[in-house]
């Protein structure tokens, strides 16, 4: 009887019978990565599958078996013997991919792992095993350099737009905005630049400072170029420290104001180019480089619209194991309409409305994605000259390139107080909460803000 059509005496029909019960019993093995122990009846199994081939079929099924069960009994050269056997029959398996994954992962081999889960993905998109493999690299990504948690969206604010106060064309003087203050944060591994809202990291109490500087380079009739440049520090406690961020933020403007026949200003024409640096410890993190147009609409009963579009290149230090597949680097389009207003009920000095949508078509398959942000802001008179700024907001992220559901629900909440205490200082207190809802563990998390500053503005 020739073993290589048949098994122990069985037809072909029985022999495939016993694979898919080698299956069964160990389907559980693809759902963790280290589980340990064997079920009973395993090296009974895997005593005939070896038998089977020892006539000289090489079945790729088979060794693929053999190598998941002695992975789970901790036989790790052994996984990795039969599983190149299975690759060597059959290179396009994807199980046989995503097994060879976690034998590697065991060898603390996680660069190779990493390969192997993205083979995994490629052959067998839809898969199971594509799924999970998708979730172990998230994990591997987190373990090889920091990935902060971070709201990509930036809404428009209506102040974020300088206005001039009149027809005036002379704006020589600057503006300057200084804030230092100490804040709690759950989450310290933030950075402006992160385009993945992950659990790493963990809280601490940080010192903050930021500065804002605001120049006008040359004026004329109703053109205007100015610059900015804007710095964010962050110092947290001993067990953080690599989570000091520095972020730098130079940009350069161009914009046009138009004015009614009243001298009454009604529009503004912007463009910017701005650069963005971020680093955690002094070691660089990422770059980018954008573009922002934006046209502004103000009316005489207080009114005002805003109207933009934004493209912008990030570029990260560090693009994963395979660049086409796990790296954040790549443009982002984005545009966004606001509305301002003054009600009329006079609770409020002002309120906004906007939305933003989003489409960031990364190099990396993991991350490409499009989105959608709304939210709402008011500022409400308080005491003594004092006054709330509150912001609610809701945002829906879709990873349209990827082969598993990571979709990400967004949701925002803000509060600050702010109490002037002389001519351009004031003070404030603040919290806010971001939370990250996903079907994967890793991307699903939260984080929370609450502290005090001194401002300076002028």
């Amino acid at each position: 009887m020739n073993p290589g059509t048949k098994l122990l005496g069985l037809s072909a029909i029985g022999r495939l019978l016993l694979l898919i019960v080698c299956a069964v019993v160990g389907a559980s093995a693809g759902k963790g990565v280290r589980a340990q122990g064997s079920p009973v009846g395993w090296p009974q199994l895997e005593s005939r599958l070896l038998e089977s081939l020892s006539g000289g079929l090489e079945d790729a099924a088979t060794w693929r078996l053999v190598g998941r069960m002695r992975r789970m009994r901790g036989e790790i050269q052994g996984a990795w013997d039969a599983l190149q056997r299975s690759l060597v029959v059959d290179p396009q398996r994807a199980s046989t991919h995503f097994e060879m994954g976690l034998v590697l992962l065991e060898m603390k081999r996680s660069t190779e792992a990493a390969l192997a889960f993205e083979r995994t993905i490629e052959l067998a998109p839809e898969s199971e095993y594509a799924w999970q493999a998708g979730r172990l690299l998230v994990e591997i990504k987190q373990e090889r350099s920091v990935i902060p948690a971070a709201f990509e969206f930036e809404p428009n604010r209506v102040d974020s737009v300088p206005v001039p106060e009149s027809s005036d064309p002379s704006r020589s003087h600057y503006g300057l905005r200084l804030e230092t203050g100490a804040v709690y944060n759950s989450n310290v591994s933030l950075a402006p630049l992160s385009r993945l809202a992950t659990g790493v990291g963990s809280a601490s109490p940080q010192a903050v400072f930021s500065s804002d500087l605001d120049v006008p380079f040359w004026e004329h009739g109703v053109w205007r170029v100015g610059g900015a440049f804007d710095v964010d520090l962050t110092w947290n406690d001993a067990g953080q420290r690599a989570y000091d961020l520095q972020s730098l933020r130079p940009a350069l403007s161009l914009e046009r104001v138009r004015f009614d026949a009243h001298g009454d200003l009604v529009g503004i024409w912007r463009t910017q180019y701005d650069f963005s640096y971020d680093a955690f410890a002094l070691e660089t993190f990422g770059r980018r480089h954008g573009v922002t147009t934006s046209r502004h609409w103000l009316w005489a009963g207080g009114e005002q619209a805003v109207l933009s579009y934004r493209i912008d290149y990030s570029d990260f230090a560090d693009d994963g194991v395979d660049s086409s597949v796990t790296s954040f680097d790549g443009w982002t389009h984005t545009i966004g309409l606001l509305f301002s207003w003054v009600p009329s009920w006079g609770l409020s000095d002002r309120t906004d409305l906007g939305i933003d949508l989003q489409v960031a078509p990364l190099e990396g398959g993991l991350y490409s994605y499009c989105g959608v942000y709304v939210y709402a802001a008011t500022e409400s008179p308080f005491v003594g000259g004092s006054w709330w700024d509150l912001q609610l907001g809701w945002g829906y992220r879709a990873y349209y390139r990827s082969a598993w559901s990571q979709d990400e629900v967004i949701y925002r909440a803000a509060a600050e107080l702010v109490v002037p205490l002389a001519e351009h200082w004031r003070c404030s207190s603040f919290v806010s909460y971001d939370r990250f809802g996903s079907q994967i563990d890793a991307f699903r998390t939260g984080r929370l803000l609450a502290g005090v500053a001194l401002v300076y503005e002028r």
